[in-house]
């Protein structure tokens, strides 16, 4: 099963993160793409085409299944992302509620803290910008899935795969030309990159039973106007999806340490400056943000489990939608009972959470600093209960309209 989301001279071995410094040095330069990207052996579809805008936060791919068949249209527009098939109508949906803080909230406050650019490596402050991620991971096993993704997302230069890399605990780099071959060993996958501006040129991965798949760039434009936004056709408005929720926790969690990494490298200058505070500000308003996030998806894991069983035991949807008012009050009951079940696994995720920010200054900063006072930096900010109450509590005025969010979309399903 398969999900979707959406080399000729003497090669050379240099040491990893020295190589993806370079790569990512390069790639800041561009701020738009159009890329022809073939796909081998991968169901669905066999070739897409993306236009990336990194500045105006636009990306559009259209996914083509072969001659004769209907092509795939995906487009993000700033915090909107709208799909459909040629043909047929098409779906909307608003991530701001998701994303919308990032640029006003904990992003402004740590990106005011980023080194200074003569002590980077490259003497450039690494701005966190809107970048585009691809990535295609093999079947490990015959129950295990493949993964072919096409994303926007926030990274510190506008190709998330080169962070990707980053996360990788071993690595085989070597450098062969114009190109930088990469091979990830424990997944049976290879990444090639265009050695002078980060561009993805292939990844080649081996399923558990020896099936070969791959991406496959055809070309690539960049730093060229592109062509408008294609149209979409009328369109249904969906509210974001339980999974889309639980993967935006991840991603922000990813990316706050991310821009904490950046700060810590230069932890000295942020003692010497007395600017510690705007850490703990940054941190206390991502848990806030967190909290929130994380209780809309239980509303609707809550909800759409609740629907589920009904269902499942034999009432039809028609049925559940008539007796609505009586099926919400279950659900708002249900939510009272799970709620303090929720604080306490919450309280202990972001617990976590911390321990992992503690790790990451013993890992960035620069010898000599205290991690003791780092730790008492981030105790000190506000008191989880106290967050809980502020964030959770509102939410009850919500569970109306999530339960019929989530009847509707059963209906569709």
């Amino acid at each position: 099963m398969w999900t979707l989301v959406l080399l000729g001279v003497l090669a050379q071995t240099p040491e990893p993160g020295r190589v993806l410094d370079l790569l990512e040095s390069k790639a800041r330069s561009v701020v738009t793409l159009h890329a022809e990207f073939q796909l081998d052996t991968l169901p669905q579809y066999r070739s897409v085409v993306i236009d990336f805008d990194s500045p105006r936060r636009r990306l559009s791919w259209i996914l083509d299944p072969g001659p004769g068949k209907p092509v795939d249209h995906y487009v993000i527009d700033r915090y909107r992302r709208t799909t459909w098939r040629d043909g047929e109508k098409g779906t909307t949906t608003d991530f701001r509620p998701y994303w919308g803080g990032f640029d006003e909230g904990w992003n402004s406050i740590l990106l005011s803290l980023v080194p200074d650019p003569k002590q980077t490596p490259d003497g450039s402050t690494p701005p966190w910008v809107f970048g585009l991620g691809i990535n295609l991971e093999g079947k490990p096993s015959r129950e295990g899935r493949g993964k072919l993704q096409f994303y926007g997302t926030f990274y510190k230069v506008p190709f998330r795969w080169l962070g990707l890399l980053r996360e990788e605990e071993h690595l085989d780099i070597r450098t062969e030309g114009d190109r930088v071959i990469v091979q990830i060993p424990s997944r049976h996958k290879t990444i090639i990159l265009d050695r002078e501006t980060g561009v993805l040129q292939a990844i080649r991965t081996v399923d558990y039973d020896g099936t070969e798949r791959g991406i496959t760039c055809r070309s690539v434009v960049l730093n060229q106007p592109l062509e408008p936004l294609p149209t979409p056709p009328d369109c249904r408005e969906l509210p974001v999806t339980r999974q889309e929720l639980e993967e935006i926790l991840e991603s922000r969690r990813q990316l706050f340490m991310d821009l904490l990494g950046a700060v810590l490298h230069q932890w000295d200058r942020v003692v010497e400056s007395h600017r510690e505070g705007a850490v703990r500000q940054a941190y206390t308003q991502e848990l806030s943000s967190l909290t929130a996030t994380w209780w809309e998806a239980r509303l609707h894991q809550i909800a759409a489990a609740g629907i589920q069983r009904r269902l499942d035991a034999g009432a039809s949807w028609q049925t559940l939608k008539h007796q609505g008012e009586k099926d919400l009050e279950a659900f708002q009951t249900a939510v009272q009972e799970q709620s303090e079940v929720d604080r306490v696994l919450l309280k202990a995720s972001l617990e976590d959470f911390a321990k992992s920010l503690e790790t990451l200054f013993r890992q960035k900063a620069p010898a000599g600093s205290d991690p003791d006072a780092f730790r008492t930096l981030l105790r000190s900010s506000v008191p989880f209960d106290e967050i809980w109450n502020r964030q959770v509590q509102p939410s009850a005025k919500r569970t109306t309209d999530v339960y019929w969010e989530e009847l509707d979309r059963a209906r569709k399903i």
